[in-house]
């Protein structure tokens, strides 16, 4: 297409350039932000500014404001065009010629058809006399979206752009009148003059828009990405302006005169380039300190609530009675959240054990009775592009406001069990490591046992020989391997099994038919309840005197959808079939969840 064409030769401009940050200037001007390293990518999402480097209602309205204040400037040099005419609707008007350019340019992605839509809609107030009504233009933006895309509402951009946006209106006016009318002249610190009244003022309407984005994207950036930005605030005042303010409107300045005089579109991307080298310097050093952004737990919609409705109370508060009503009915609620909470990770008297969905690999959590926790294994990809600790075993755990890991167990050390237990070792409290002692050339195993060195988590090994352990009225005994035995990698997983009262876990790794017979050999009973299926459901374990001996109630296959190997082995299911073994599969039913008070078993599945 003829826009696709346009595209490529500004591609090609960019490229042809020598600029240093080419790869971010074409994430700003072309929505392509796979050249990016992930370097830069760590430090905008530490600091909070991951916003800019992805197209939005932020830049499509920056390029709006700055094409709209341009075009007004230069009409207002003529005095026939002002007393003819109401030059800010011509303005507003043809500001909305760069908007419609930029989304072209952009590749009119969906997220920057949703931030055009939203900008044009603003702008068609400013034509209507409607700019006030910004309540009702946001609703009319959002209600166009959403006929045209329903689907956009789960979509983080669509979210944060609105919530945002609705926050900013609300709330960076009260702060403005809170700082800078009621305020007294920055606690004393400015002289009572009126060059300094202009530099406090520029001071604070920056922070009050930067804090009243921060306070209302909040809750929604701790439920996406589990992380909140104590350095954001400042971050996004000095990063926002260099970049959405003066790197873009110069990349697509120079984008488009490329078109038409190189030369002077060379000199104004290199311009760009140089205040993206500033920007990305600041950013990179806000990222470098100490607690610039922290791992938090996933938010619950009521807390979400609870979260705007202190903050609408407290910011309210001498307005009228039923505004300091709401700031002690909500807390009173927070206090109670918190503390069903405290109570069901520290009091539960009941075992639970959840085989989570991590693909193909294993990685189970069991949460002892009173608040100890084990994670057996943490899953793994064979693919560095996706960190399975990171992006599927963290997010589980802090969805179920868990931070701290009493036990991290590792059955043998393959990508598929150990490369998703790094991140968890260095993001959360670990207090032990336990694994069968077996050492790997794989770099995900060095990188593993430096985190744990890094973090001072004790690790200790364990095989058949290891004194069991008591958990909070659950003993946890190591089966396999045996002292001295050397058997291969998945022969010498470490076996872990799991009683409580009357109900046990056998947990098997990648055990195969060798290490099944020979852990028949040294154990007289190893029946359990339930079963953790050995290596993935592949035709080499599960053999029938095995089964037989642990003859579990339920066994759990933890693999992946459609996976390269063929698990289960249909062969193998067969066999679980007729021995009236019922079986879940964590590739069909998802994460699956057994919790047993020591008499009964109760298990729930996600699908």
């Amino acid at each position: 297409t003829s826009i696709e064409q346009i595209r490529d030769k500004i591609r090609g401009f960019i490229d042809g350039s020598g600029v240093r940050n080419s790869a971010v200037i074409k994430a700003l001007i072309l929505c392509e932000k796979g050249e990016i390293s992930q370097h830069t990518r760590n430090s905008f999402s530490q600091t909070g500014t991951s916003h800019i480097l992805a197209i939005s209602g932020l830049h499509i309205g920056i390029i709006a404001f700055v094409s709209y204040w341009i075009i007004l400037k230069s009409l207002k040099l003529s005095e026939r065009l002002m007393l003819a005419f109401d030059i800010r609707k011509i303005a507003a008007f043809l500001s909305i010629i760069p908007v419609l350019l930029y989304g072209a340019i952009a590749g009119f992605s969906v997220s920057t058809q949703r931030a055009v839509i939203m900008v044009l809609i603003f702008i068609l107030a400013v034509l209507a006399d409607r700019e006030k009504g910004f309540y009702n233009t946001l609703a009319a933006a959002a209600f166009v979206i959403l006929i045209i895309s329903p689907l956009a509402i789960y979509d983080i951009s669509f979210q944060l752009s609105f919530i945002s946006v609705l926050a900013i209106i609300y709330l960076a006016p009260k702060f403005q009148k809170l700082w800078i009318n009621d305020g007294d002249d920055l606690a004393g610190l400015l002289p009572p003059h009126p060059a300094m009244k202009h530099l406090k003022n520029y001071l604070i309407n920056p922070l009050a828009v930067s804090v009243a984005a921060s306070l209302g994207t909040a809750p929604f950036i701790a439920w996406h990405f589990h992380r909140v930005s104590i350095i954001g605030i400042l971050a996004n005042i000095i990063a926002v302006p260099l970049m959405g303010f003066m790197a873009v409107p110069l990349g697509l300045i120079s984008s488009l005169a490329s078109f038409v005089y190189p030369p002077f579109a060379d000199l104004i991307l290199k311009l760009s380039d140089i205040i993206l080298k500033v920007s990305l310097w600041i950013v990179d050093i806000f990222a470098r300190l100490p607690y610039a952004s922290v791992y938090t737990t996933t938010p619950t919609i009521l807390e979400a609530v609870l979260f705007y409705l202190l903050i609408i109370c407290i910011i309210e508060f001498k307005r009228a009675r039923v505004f300091k009503y709401g700031l002690a009915v909500a807390t009173l609620v927070l206090i109670g959240n918190y503390s069903y909470w405290y109570y069901h990770l520290n009091y539960n008297p009941n075992l639970k054990v959840t085989f989570i969905s991590v693909g193909q690999g294993d990685s189970a959590l069991v949460e002892f009775p009173y608040g100890k926790r084990m994670l057996i294994d943490g899953g793994g990809s064979y693919s560095d592009d996706f960190d399975v600790g990171e992006r599927i075993v963290a997010p589980f755990l802090w969805k179920n406001k868990i931070k701290k890991i009493d036990y991290i167990i590792l059955s043998h050390p393959q990508a598929d069990h150990m490369k998703g237990l790094k991140f968890i070792a260095e993001k959360f409290d670990v207090h032990e490591f336990r694994w069968n002692g077996e050492s790997s050339n794989d770099r995900a195993y060095t990188e593993l046992m430096r985190a744990l060195d890094k973090n001072n988590i004790k690790q200790f090994t364990a095989n058949f020989s290891t004194p069991s352990l008591d958990i909070n009225g659950a003993r946890v005994t190591f089966l396999n391997p045996a002292q001295n035995e050397h058997l291969d990698t998945n022969n010498s997983s470490l076996v872990v099994r799991i009683d409580y009262r009357g109900a046990s876990f056998l947990f098997t790794g990648d055990l195969e038919a060798i290490g099944e017979a020979a852990l028949l050999k040294r154990n007289e009973n190893i029946g359990a309840a339930v079963l953790k299926v050995p290596h993935h459901g592949s035709r080499t374990s599960s053999t029938v005197d095995f089964l037989k001996a642990v003859n579990p109630k339920l066994a759990v296959i933890s693999l992946g959808y459609s996976n390269p190997f063929g698990f289960p082995r249909p062969e193998i299911l067969k066999r679980y079939e007729e021995l009236k073994i019922p079986v879940l599969r964590t590739d069909v039913n998802g994460a699956v969840t057994v919790e047993t008070d020591g008499i009964g078993i109760k298990t729930i599945a996600f699908r």
